[in-house]
């Protein structure tokens, strides 16, 4: 029914907003690699150094996965600010793997793994009958 495609509709808008979103940091890495490196990598000097970027960079995600939390499409059970950092820490540290040899794995497969592991991607459609069958 209607209700059902309006929360499929919800579902591809989302998946094409993290897409998007994704494709960018993987493309702006690839075109600056030296500037991802010094800012998520190694070169950085010592712990205290790492933690505002990730706190800075994890607020957005974070406020997105509230933002779904609240409209009920998330558990309420999620600790968004930890989730944020975690995917964040995942993400940043497979594009850094995948600086050091691009040739390890497609840019596109890349970007489709980041997507699916991102923890919006398992938010559940607004409303319909099939909400609970996506349920993380």
């Amino acid at each position: 029914g209607p209700t059902a495609e309006r929360g499929t509709d919800a579902a591809a808008l989302l998946r094409d907003r993290l897409e998007r979103w994704i494709e960018a940091a993987v493309r702006f890495a690839e075109r600056h690699p030296e500037a991802y490196r010094v800012t998520f990598g190694r070169e950085r000097s010592g712990a205290a150094r790492h933690g505002p970027v990730v706190s800075e960079s994890s607020r957005p995600t974070a406020r997105e996965l509230r933002r779904l939390q609240r409209a009920g499409r998330l558990p309420e059970s999620l600790d968004v600010e930890l989730a944020a950092r975690a995917y964040l820490a995942m993400e940043t540290g497979m594009i850094l793997w995948w600086l050091e040899d691009t040739g390890r794995a497609d840019r596109a497969a890349l970007v489709e793994i980041l997507v699916r592991l991102h923890p919006a991607a398992s938010a559940r459609p607004r409303s319909g009958p099939h909400a609970a069958l996506t349920s993380p």
